[in-house]
């Protein structure tokens, strides 16, 4: 018992001392954000003097004419960089629309061309008193690039050879 009583003695007056310096070192540095401050900047710079000092720096510089002429032109460089590039996307957009443009104008064309070569060949066939002939394979096969009126005509000349034949 006299063992146990000494070892819990002996801890209780070695801890206290180190305690003790610990409650002070923690009052010394204050609250949690003081703490938290002092962990951000260590060295505890002043960083608004040395914006104050940079600021001044500056503001002695402009009356400086050399830096007026640097910054207008770096100024003038950025606003024509900044025109150049927007119109170059204006003009792309207007290239795009006008590929769209001629895109259905083509296809407006080449449907007109279909529109009006069926009803050639149905007033030919009209004509002729005939009932409407279609396009054999061995046309399409013999011409394969054959489209709109050339198809027409292809089509004019076989009908038109086997009506003389039978004639």
């Amino acid at each position: 018992m006299k063992r146990c009583a000494f070892l819990l003695m002996t801890f209780f007056v070695t801890t206290v001392p180190v305690y003790s310096q610990a409650r002070q070192q923690s009052r010394k540095n204050g609250t949690w954000y003081e703490e938290a401050l002092h962990s951000l900047n260590p060295n505890d710079i002043d960083y608004g003097s040395l914006w104050e000092e940079g600021k001044r720096a500056i503001l002695h510089k402009m009356g400086n004419p050399y830096f007026e002429y640097s910054f207008a032109a770096t100024a003038a460089v950025v606003v024509l960089l900044t025109l150049v590039c927007v119109q170059r996307v204006s003009r792309k957009r207007a290239l795009d629309l006008a590929a769209l443009s001629i895109a259905d104008i083509l296809r407006h064309d080449e449907y007109s061309e279909r529109w009006r070569a069926s009803l050639l060949w149905n007033s030919l066939c009209q004509a002729l008193g005939t009932a409407r002939p279609f396009v054999r394979e061995a046309d399409l096969t013999k011409w394969p690039n054959l489209t709109g009126t050339d198809l027409f005509s292809a089509s004019l000349r076989r009908v038109t050879t086997s009506v003389m034949l039978e004639a």
